[in-house]
């Protein structure tokens, strides 16, 4: 028998945790699935565009204290120092709700859903899950790993010299995720518009609208008349990764 839901001013629905993440279904055994697929269930809430608190949607489940995107695109920004950064999350992907160790300096820090979305909140009813089927919590883990390479990704692009690289292979990552292919190259159903895409790659608006228009002229990157983006095959293909040896490497601690 579930738990009742908890009383909130949000649109709630019950939802299989399978069902919001599939992929978790590879942590359990064959024999297991069928048991997970029926027990294993979370809170969804729906929320309309807009600013948004995690802190508001977590008190829809049971001691919330993250959720998983289900639908919809979610925008996170930071900004240090009057310097915006930006990166999207897409359904399967995974925030917690926790504060900033003491000592991390402070930013300032928004929440705004692009449109239409949905979030399922991960609370004591996945804890209860993750007991009797300890595996999927590895699931969680793999998924939350792959948005901190995500973020890896998007800093390493903001550190290339030109922004219209910056630009093209940012399209690059996102088309991993939003993209679909047709005969021109690939679709990227964003309508980003040309601040969010400054704030993804770490440059001025201004700048990124003349990269944008050079992009344009070069046949690499157009923007559609419904908002979407229109990557287009390139020849050249990304650096090749070098990792730091010897002395390049860095030292948390003196030498002894």
């Amino acid at each position: 028998m579930h738990s009742p839901l908890t009383t909130s001013p949000l649109d709630q629905v019950v939802v299989a945790l399978l069902e919001v993440e599939p992929a978790l279904g590879d942590w359990v055994s064959p024999e297991e699935l069928p048991d997970v697929e029926r027990a294993a269930r979370l809170i969804a809430v729906d929320i309309d565009p807009g600013p948004f608190e995690p802190a508001d949607l977590l008190a829809a489940g049971r001691s919330g204290f993250g959720a998983i995107v289900v639908s919809g695109v979610i925008m996170r920004e930071v900004s240090l120092g009057g310097q915006p950064s930006m990166r999207l999350l897409g359904p399967g992907d995974v925030f917690l709700d926790e504060q900033a160790a003491e000592g991390v300096v402070e930013a300032m820090g928004t929440w705004v859903a692009a449109g239409p979305a949905r979030l399922a909140i991960l609370d004591d009813h996945l804890l209860v899950a993750v007991r009797r089927w300890p595996r999927l919590l590895r699931g969680l883990c793999a998924r939350l790993q792959q948005g901190h390479e995500t973020t890896l990704l998007q800093m390493a692009i903001s550190h290339q010299p030109r922004v219209e690289e910056r630009i093209a292979t940012l399209f690059q990552l996102l088309s991993a995720r939003w993209g679909r292919r047709n005969p021109d190259g690939v679709v990227v159903s964003l309508a980003l518009t040309h601040e969010a895409i400054a704030r993804m790659v770490g440059a001025r608006r201004p700048t990124v609208s003349l990269a944008l228009r050079a992009l344009a002229d070069e046949g690499r990157l157009a923007r559609l008349p419904e908002g979407a983006w229109l990557l287009t095959p390139t020849e050249s293909g990304p650096a090749d990764f070098q990792p730091l040896e010897g002395r390049q490497v860095p030292r948390l601690v003196p030498a002894l």
